[in-house]
């Protein structure tokens, strides 16, 4: 009998990969085996059953082994290509992610400059428009207003110039446009009516009236017994003033002094010499109001000192939120159309309260004025308006992360877009976490921030030439560590708990002061009796928290992880374990650590293929919440995650930023340890408690001569 054989398979070139295509080569092998084997028993002698019985089963063997390892082959391949095949999707999906981002960018940029081109055009025209109509209007406003003067001068005994004058007074007034602002406004100082100006047009309207009037008067009237007033077609401004404070008489003052608008503005003393008698009363709400008409120069950088009724060129838009120390306001300059933010101070009846607000926002203006970055909110100027102090800030944001988490939870149609809520705001979301941690960094190099949370981080929606961003806002309460370069404070007495980290929660409710170092000291005979270990176990736990519990920049790392939290929750569509149950106020990070720990381990393990690529970011932002500050990552090492994760988490400044410079050093938070977080060896724990005893002898208090001797034993053992 033929010995049995795989020709046919060997025959085939090496270089095969169909895999599919081996294992039918094998299967067909063995058919052509059995039926070589077929015609043997055909043709052999029944003698030799036995042993062609032997061949058959070895054959059948044969054929389970090369069938039991296609399958096991195949099996194989088929898991290689699952795993190459989601590898190879979720990075695409990351550049695919950046790269529509970029281009729904750029499209919405050059959609946005051809709206500002149609606008200009559309300007333009109506301009045109309005110049042709306005100079109709004005000549056949002049006939009209010539034919009512002459009617009034007729009916005037022409040889008495005060009657003359009070007439076309008069008539001055009847015609006079509408300021169209309310008079609650005027002097009041809780609301001077900020915005509220008297522009050119009207003005050049105005003088149009008073030039008709000047004209008409000259021509008619003998002027050597009523002459017209000179200075009258010059005095448009002086008349919108008086006209919006409702004090017309005024104007026979500026006409008898031969004042002007090129005199003004004056000063309080010399307003006051216009006006005569009873009307000096006057000279303070004219000298505010005089503002509308006479603005001032007002550029960037500068400080405005002004009264508390007098208004600026400001325009009221919309109200953002007020805080603890003052509220924040949408303002338009009407000159340049351009918008910021306004924070003014809040004001209270104790003068001592007002000075705490006023500081505040001066420490903030301190610790912007040298801050740079794209991701930042600059200062513009600043002013101080009767005991009101505030800062005018740029940009002037659209909102804030937290309410761009709640309309994504919403996922309404946006019919500006025509999409859906989710489907642009994701990208912006995305890029939380690397221009957040860029901007984080780049402002540990000289102070921390202190009060970080979502509804201090601002957003801006794309302008010409940008697209959209999230900025860092409201350092009211950070810590300036440039000149000491210690990052660490004890000031816990204002912070915003959900977000705190522990060791600012545990100072607040556990803070060495005077009155706790009492028990200490009362027990001072026994721990002199029974030595060091009971001293060490009487003050230990005390001085840690003395020495340990100052707040560096890992508190900041704390509250940036809890944010980071709060926006993968958001995309995930889902609410963290502790906000599941809305309570009131919203329950602290700090108090729910091993919940958030577990919750992000199991999304980890569950995400989808679209939300795979966040399992990084959901293992990052677990350790920047560790209790332990030693464990947590500093934010140059968030930064260098966040990249490591892809390009998707970066506007294209901070992305660029990064490939020049991909390694941030701001100064480290704190000295390295030499022994593992937690651990405090025997020699530290002396010196330490030497050290604790020297400053509890610096307080004056009784026995401090026991305390130095046993402070002076104690750091002579460490000595030895």
């Amino acid at each position: 009998m033929k010995q049995i054989s795989k020709d046919s398979h060997s025959s085939r070139p090496s270089g095969t990969t169909n895999f599919l295509e081996d294992i039918l080569d094998s299967i067909g092998s063995s058919l052509e085996s059995l039926q070589a084997w077929n015609t043997e028993l055909h043709a052999e002698d029944a003698t030799r059953t036995d042993e062609v019985v032997a061949d058959v089963a070895g054959l059948f063997d044969t054929l389970d082994r090369s069938i039991e390892f296609a399958e096991r082959d195949l099996r194989s391949r088929l898991r290689h290509r699952r795993r190459y095949l989601i590898g190879f999707f979720t990075g695409r999906r990351s550049k695919l992610e950046g790269d529509v981002h970029y281009f729904l960018t750029n499209v919405y940029s050059t959609v946005q400059q051809l709206h500002a081109q149609k606008k200009i055009l559309v300007d333009t025209s109506d301009k045109q428009q309005t110049l042709q109509t306005t100079k109709r209007d004005l000549l056949k406003g002049r006939t009209e207003s010539s034919n009512a003067i002459l009617e009034i001068f007729d009916q005037v005994d022409a040889t008495d110039p005060r009657k003359v004058r009070s007439c076309a007074l008069d008539w001055l007034w009847r015609f006079f446009p509408n300021t169209q602002f309310s008079l609650h406004v005027v002097s009041n100082a809780e609301d001077p009516g900020d915005g509220h100006l008297y522009g050119e047009e009207l003005v050049d309207e105005v003088k149009n009236i008073l030039e008709t009037l000047y004209e008409t008067w000259s021509r008619i009237l003998d002027h050597s017994r009523c002459p017209a007033p000179p200075e009258l077609p010059n005095m448009a401004k002086i008349c919108l003033v008086l006209k919006g404070m409702q004090q017309r008489h005024l104007l026979e003052d500026f006409l008898d002094n031969k004042v002007v608008d090129n005199d003004l503005p004056k000063e309080k003393d010399e307003i006051e010499d216009i006006f005569v008698g009873d009307n000096k009363k006057y000279a303070p709400k004219f000298y505010t109001e005089q503002r509308r008409a006479f603005v001032r120069t007002w550029p960037d950088g500068h400080h405005l000192e002004v009264e508390e009724e007098e208004p600026l060129p400001l325009k009221y838009v919309l109200e953002y939120n007020e805080g603890s120390y003052g509220k924040v306001i949408m303002v338009e300059d009407p000159f340049t159309g351009a918008f910021y933010a306004r924070k003014q101070q809040r004001t209270s009846a104790d003068a001592h309260q007002n000075a705490a607000y006023r500081k505040h926002l001066e420490e903030e203006r301190e610790r912007l004025r040298y801050l740079r970055h794209r991701h930042i909110v600059q200062v513009v100027k600043t002013y101080q308006r009767g005991r009101v102090y505030a800062i005018i800030l740029k940009p002037a944001a659209t909102t804030d992360l937290e309410r761009l988490m709640e309309r994504y939870y919403d996922n309404r149609y946006d019919a500006n877009l025509d999409c859906m809520t989710r489907d642009w705001l994701r990208p912006i979301l995305l890029h939380a976490f690397g221009c957040l941690s860029k901007g984080l960094a780049y402002i540990h190099n000289t102070m921390r921030h202190k009060d970080i949370k979502p509804a201090n981080i601002l957003y801006e929606k794309a302008l010409e030439g940008r697209g959209p961003r999230l900025l860092w806002a409201d350092f009211g309460l950070a810590y300036d560590f440039s000149a000491s370069g210690n990052s660490k404070t004890k000031s816990p007495n204002v912070y915003s708990q959900r977000y705190a980290a522990p060791e600012i929660v545990n100072s607040v409710t556990k803070s060495i002061s005077s009155d706790r170092r009492a028990p200490v000291l009362s027990d001072l005979d026994r721990i002199v009796e029974d030595g060091e270990q009971i001293l060490d176990e009487q003050i230990e736990s005390d001085f840690r928290e003395t020495e340990e519990n100052g707040h560096g920049r890992m508190t900041d790392i704390f509250s940036l992880g809890c944010v980071f939290l709060e926006v993968l929750a958001c995309i995930f569509d889902e609410r963290l374990p502790m906000d599941r149950v809305a309570c009131l106020p919203r329950k602290m990070f700090s108090k729910h650590l091993p919940e958030l720990t577990k919750w992000a381990q199991e999304r980890m393990e569950t995400s989808d293929m679209e939300n795979a690529s966040l399992s990084p970011l959901l293992d990052l932002s677990i350790n920047m919440i560790r209790r332990n500050p030693h464990d947590r990552p500093t934010v140059a090492e968030v930064v260098q995650k966040v990249a490591s994760v892809g390009l998707q988490h970066f506007c294209e400044g901070c992305w660029e930023e990064y490939e020049k410079d991909p390694k941030p050093n701001p100064a480290s938070p704190q000295s390295p340890a030499e022994n593992p977080p937690g651990k405090v060896s025997s020699t530290s724990r002396k010196g330490s408690v030497a050290q604790f005893l020297t400053r509890v002898n610096s307080g004056g208090r009784p026995q401090t001569t026991r305390l130095s001797s046993l402070s002076s034993t104690l750091s002579t053992r460490e000595a030895g």
